[in-house]
């Protein structure tokens, strides 16, 4: 009872920004280096950007869920289920058309979908790519560029500025629920 729900929400949130940051931003430029990605200065800018902003709102969704849960165990369940309908229904694992109408909301609400989808969007733009023998069909690459790739998944029309913002909306929006969840449970 030393601090107000306000003092502790916000200089928690504080303190964990510059290590979200810093991890996020230490994972991108790992993985997309370990990954053989096109050595383009803004590529790498926008995924550090989106792999930054992705690990900043699967914090903000699991503060969401410890704050709403009296038990560890209940945290850990109501993080999992969020995640895996997150997962299921963003339309990158599973196309949109073949997703129920009733959960095609879910897709609107997954934060990763925006960051995968701002990812491909922004790393496969201009892309020229090969294939090798084992995955060619009857002998012809089926996409030659990432922009087919992007086209055959849907995902030519992104906007990766968007994607960002709602990225950035997510992040405030979780959070204020948790404060909400930590001032009222």
């Amino acid at each position: 009872g030393l601090y107000s729900t306000k003092a502790y929400f916000f200089g928690r949130s504080l303190a964990e920004l510059p290590a979200h940051t810093f991890l996020g931003l230490a994972a991108a430029l790992i993985t997309y280096f370990t990954f053989g990605m096109e050595e383009d200065g803004s590529k790498i800018f926008w995924f550090s950007i989106f792999v930054m902003l992705v690990t900043q709102a699967g914090a903000s969704v699991m503060l969401f869920c410890s704050s709403i849960a009296k038990t560890l165990e209940q945290s850990n369940l109501i993080a999992s289920l969020i995640l895996i309908l997150f997962l299921l229904f963003d339309g990158t694992w599973v196309s949109k058309e073949n997703i129920p109408a009733a959960y095609e909301w879910l897709a609107e609400l997954s934060f990763m979908g925006y960051g995968l989808k701002g990812i491909l969007k922004t790393s496969l733009n201009g892309l020229t790519l090969s294939c090798t023998t084992d995955q060619e069909i009857d002998g012809i690459c089926p996409y030659a560029t990432g922009n087919q790739y992007l086209e055959m998944m849907k995902m030519d029309n992104v906007d990766p500025t968007f994607n960002v913002i709602i990225l950035c909306v997510f992040i405030v929006v979780y959070r204020f629920l948790s404060y909400l969840g930590l001032k009222f449970m």
